[in-house]
């Protein structure tokens, strides 16, 4: 992949006015120069754009104007150089367009070079009528404005594949009405403190509706972003097989739909890694890693954490906040917290205020602080173990202020007498961890191994082998946080508590190993 220069594409934005009508179908355009100055017999970037909309350049090789679908390519005599922009990308207000830079070498686009005074926020008074954008195999760089910015009143669709975008002082897709989709791409040490690199969102224009944006990620790569990387605000947002390193926020928002994130990795962003503040969230199989929070789940939200590992994050690693009013639930299935909230004071796994917490089959092994800290709310535990803190004073169970309470639902394994005692459950009891810690023993993330003398490994009966046990319907839980199967072949007739399955075998080759289902969305913790 070639490194991205910015795409004065504040220009490229699709702020853009009507399409035209009665334009011809399909219309294809080479650029043969690097060059960004129109001159006989050559087709610049911008003459190729400035043709796809119907307003050829003079004097250009590509002089065709556009149909309702065009196709921007590159000549090979170009590939891996670099275009340098003097001014702003034209409009967009056609059909369609696809810029597809070539393979392998890509291109470059800077548009360091343009003045600062070209590079304002183009005005919003007027939905845009351009249909979709599409970009494969270019480089964006540089300069302190958007890189393209997008209103529709129907979905305009910004499709984004084998791209780079580097140093914009802005957004680098700021899409209204926008169906943003995003594979194998890298953004980095973008935005700003109050921007957003991709930020998705909803407008409403004559009648109200559902909203129309939504985002998907696959492959992304964010990296040192000053700001928040993704804000999603629309419909849906979906993230998958992608990293967040370094930005201050890795994902913020969540959709009205569902926001889905899974076989992602957060580590070392400033703050908080996911920002959940509305709808239904999804993580599964996901490591959390050196984070500030790896969670703040705020206002009336639901996030369901399967198959996930939270450690070294600074602050707790879960807040659950419903003070401002809202029903804040987080239901946590198949998962390891380890050494989190060292610096915290209340909470170093999970801090929950005025919510709700479900965990069931995890582990939690020396957190700091308290292990959980709840206050003005409700917390259950199922097959869970919670051994250790590494803060002195620290319990596992603290409940500053009542009506906070805690619910054993049974076979839970504690290593202090700080937490209820439900069917089964034991306290002052060591669970028999590895020492080792954390540890690659199989399946997406890391996990903490059971010793052979350990007092989880046959603990649960089998016929308890269940997640959400207070709701009318609990959920059977068929493998552990690796997708090895529970109960394991050596003991049959019972399974292990925590996150680990003590001689459970590997799933076949190619298969799903029987990750665990979604859990309940929106389902209330009944006591």
């Amino acid at each position: 992949m070639v490194t991205l220069t910015r795409f004065g594409i504040a220009a490229m934005s699709a702020v853009l006015m009507f399409a035209l009508a009665g334009i011809a179908s399909a219309t294809d355009y080479e650029v043969n120069t690097v060059s960004d100055t129109t001159s006989s017999g050559h087709c610049t970037l911008r003459d190729a754009i400035n043709a796809s909309q119907g307003n050829p350049s003079p004097g250009a090789s590509c002089a065709t104007r556009g149909g309702d679908n065009n196709t921007i390519k590159f000549s090979p005599s170009v590939a891996g150089q670099t275009i340098v922009l003097t001014s702003e990308l034209p409009r967009l207000v056609n059909g369609t367009l696809t810029i597809e830079g070539p393979t392998p070498n890509g291109i470059n686009v800077s548009a360091s070079s343009i003045p600062a005074d070209m590079l304002e926020a183009v005005s919003l008074t007027l939905p845009a009528r351009f249909k979709g954008l599409t970009l494969s195999n270019i480089g964006f760089s540089g300069g302190p404005a958007n890189a393209l910015f997008a209103l529709s009143v129907d979905p305009l669709h910004v499709t984004i594949s084998n791209c780079s975008f580097t140093n914009f002082g802005g957004s680098v897709i700021a899409g209204t009405n926008t169906v943003i989709a995003i594979t194998n791409s890298t953004f980095t040490g973008n935005g700003n403190l109050n921007s957003a690199v991709v930020d998705s969102r909803s407008l409403t224009i004559g009648p109200p509706g559902p909203p129309i944006s939504q985002t998907t990620i696959d492959q992304g790569n964010f990296v040192n972003n000053k700001g928040v990387a993704v804000n999603e605000n629309g419909s849906a947002l979906t993230i998958k097989n992608s990293t967040f390193t370094g930005n201050k926020v890795a994902v913020q928002g969540g959709a009205i739909g569902a926001t889905t994130i899974t076989d992602s990795l957060f580590g070392n962003n400033q703050q908080v890694a996911f920002n959940h503040s509305r709808g239904a969230g999804q993580v599964s199989n996901c490591t959390f890693s050196g984070n500030g929070n790896a969670i703040f789940n705020f206002g009336t939200v639901t996030t369901n954490i399967v198959g996930s590992t939270f450690t070294a994050n600074s602050g707790p690693a879960i807040v659950n906040d419903g003070s401002s009013g809202g029903d804040a639930e987080v239901t946590i299935l198949n998962s390891t917290f380890s050494g989190n909230g060292l610096s915290a004071s209340n909470g170093g796994a999970f801090s929950n205020t005025n919510g709700i917490v479900d965990a069931a089959f995890s582990t939690f092994a020396n957190n700091g602080a308290h292990t959980f800290y709840t206050y003005n709310n409700q917390a259950q535990f199922t097959a869970t173990i919670l051994r250790g803190n590494i803060v002195s004073g620290g319990v596992s169970c603290y409940v500053p202020f009542p009506p906070s309470r805690y619910n054993d639902q049974g076979y839970n394994i504690y290593s202090d007498a700080s937490c209820p005692m439900g069917p089964g459950s034991v306290s002052n009891t060591d669970p028999g961890l590895d020492p080792t810690g954390l540890g690659n023993h199989g399946g997406p993330t890391l996990t903490i191994a059971l010793s052979a003398s350990s007092a989880a490994a046959e603990f649960v009966p089998a016929n308890q082998c269940l997640a959400q046990t207070s709701t009318p319907t609990p959920i059977r839980v068929t493998t552990d946080q690796r997708g090895y199967g529970r109960p394991a072949p050596i003991h049959p007739k019972s399974c292990s508590a925590g996150a680990f399955e003590y001689g459970a075998v590997a799933p076949p080759p190619g298969s799903s190993g029987g990750i665990f289902p979604l859990l309940l969305l929106g389902k209330k913790i009944l006591f």
